[in-house]
């Protein structure tokens, strides 16, 4: 049953909050069995071609996953970037079924999705290793358009989209890299070769884009990230960008840059080095706060608001397990247990090289590539992480790169699905907890429908909705989850990009909708 409610009550800071229509979906009970299989696994039948792209170049193509409801029936789709034709499987009540995409022969490597003309659909763009990047309208199936944002025909990675300068509309960030020999060679002799400019686009509200400086730090000759995308890092209200960088000890360190309407200027404190190749972001603290989880070559980085940034990652038990764990590419932040707080999925995998290479980097900077690796789980228990994905069942040693953990069966547990080089792509399902849980949804008459940027709290834990910026490659849904144990109702916190809040008090263990 859906209900329509009204939220419009004084909240405890004294100001008066937005009206909105806050619509329940309806309470989902837990059937199923999780005391001797947590997931169930399945490979996406069909063509995927990843290893060619592994055999291609720098094996980023046909890495990352896209996940949003590009048809609004309520059920998360899932878009893989392929070696060619790419991969569209729309999600319903009988499940993933494969559906057309526009031909395309290129290496694409992930994208995100957006709203990015505000007609209520979400459209796609698509990055692309050696360009141009594709962008792809929805109207009852996707079609190319021409956005302006196509690129320099870079070794694209990531991608994100915000509102950075307040109008109204959907802007783009494109994160490049680089890969050709010169790549290799300028490693091992200590002179890296520029990286390729990462890219920034403002939007004219029609989904049309024009070239934005993104200044020195992300268009300079020092940069390689992978992912990255826009995130408040300063807690002010506004969208900030953060960008993960490869080699980050032999050119630059990670970049952090602080949004003033618009203006993007550099901050201190997050510019860690590592060889950067993912990030997950989300409140582990409770702060109101992001913080930022890092995958590297032979560690992992997390980095939390504790007045000021710190690395806490020894602190909670956060390390690579095992000498076959060594190279991580994606990772997503997610409570995947309902039990209040984040845990951590992580992908590793090889990196294909001349051997002579391999021997040098180990001799040289102890970079260690063993041709198998496991990719991990890290459970969150008391604040302290546990790896255990051979108890779950998730420890995969195939060629990993994406992953990400979203709600593909509307049950209220997280699914994972990843990406392999060397195979299709994986769907783990989760069987359901006892635990309660809760979804939000927001809709937002504004041209950013789903209001792109926004701060949700549910009993003290706090999302933010998002068009990209986390794993590798990838993107998830524009919807919040919340993991609530014994919660039977719950008080629903919005703070709309604009900066207005509206309140409503739900029941739990359903998805709702809050639209404006």
């Amino acid at each position: 049953m859906v209900v329509i409610l009204l939220a419009c009550v004084e909240d405890d800071t004294g100001a008066e909050p937005v009206a909105v229509d806050v619509t329940e979906h309806g309470a989902v009970s837990c059937d199923d069995d999780r005391s001797s299989v947590v997931f169930d696994r399945e490979e996406l039948p069909g063509a995927s071609d990843g290893m060619a792209a592994y055999m291609y170049r720098y094996q980023f193509g046909a890495a990352g996953i896209v996940a949003a409801d590009f048809d609004d029936n309520g059920w998360v789709d899932l878009f893989f970037p392929e070696v060619g034709p790419d991969r569209l499987f729309l999600n319903g009540e009988g499940g993933l079924m494969e559906s057309e995409l526009p031909v395309d022969d290129d290496v694409a490597t992930g994208g995100v999705a957006g709203d990015v003309d505000g007609d209520g659909d979400l459209d796609l763009y698509v990055t692309v290793f050696g360009g141009p990047n594709r962008l792809l309208a929805w109207n009852d199936g996707f079609s190319a358009v021409e956005s302006g944002a196509e690129g320099g025909g870079y070794h694209a990675a990531g991608a994100a989209m915000a509102d950075l300068d307040s109008d109204g509309d959907l802007d783009l960030l494109a994160l490049n890299h680089r890969d050709d020999e010169a790549l290799g060679e300028g490693l091992l002799a200590g002179d890296m070769p520029p990286g390729h400019p990462s890219e920034l686009w403002f939007n004219d509200g029609s989904g049309h884009y024009t070239a934005a400086d993104i200044g020195e730090a992300l268009s300079g000759e020092g940069t390689y990230p992978f992912a990255g995308g826009f995130h408040d890092l300063d807690g002010d209200g506004d969208d900030d960008l953060y960008a993960v960088n490869d080699f980050g000890h032999e050119a630059s360190p990670n970049v952090a840059l602080v949004n003033d309407a618009g203006e993007l200027s550099p901050v201190a404190g997050l510019d860690v080095a590592l060889y950067g190749m993912g990030l997950g972001a989300n409140d582990l603290d409770g702060d109101g706060i992001v913080d930022l989880a890092m995958s590297s070559w032979g560690e992992l980085l997390l980095l939390e608001s504790q007045s000021g940034w710190a690395n806490t990652a020894a602190a909670r038990g956060l390390y690579p397990v095992g000498d076959d764990r060594l190279l991580a590419w994606g990772l997503d932040l997610a409570d995947l247990d309902n039990d209040g707080d984040l845990d951590l999925p992580v992908n590793f995998g090889f990196l294909m090289m001349p051997e002579d290479f391999a021997e040098e980097l180990e001799e040289t900077r102890a970079l260690v590539n063993p041709e198998s690796q496991r990719d991990a789980l890290y459970l969150n228990e008391g604040g302290s992480f546990t790896e255990v994905s051979e108890t779950w069942g998730v420890a995969d040693d195939g060629i990993g790169r994406g992953v990400l953990a979203v709600d593909l069966d509307r049950d209220g547990t997280l699914d994972l699905v990843k990406r392999e080089l060397d195979g299709a792509p994986i769907v783990y399902t989760s069987r359901c907890v006892r635990e309660a849980w809760l979804v939000v949804d927001l809709r937002w008459s504004n041209p950013n429908t789903r209001a792109v940027g926004a701060r949700v709290e549910v009993d003290g834990q706090y999302r933010w909705v998002r068009a990209g910026g986390t794993s590798f490659a990838s993107a998830g849904p524009a919807e919040v989850h919340f993991g609530l144990g014994e919660r039977t109702e719950a008080e629903v916190r919005v703070t709309w990009p604009d900066g207005e809040e509206s309140v409503a008090t739900v029941a739990t263990r359903q998805r709702v909708t809050v639209s404006r």
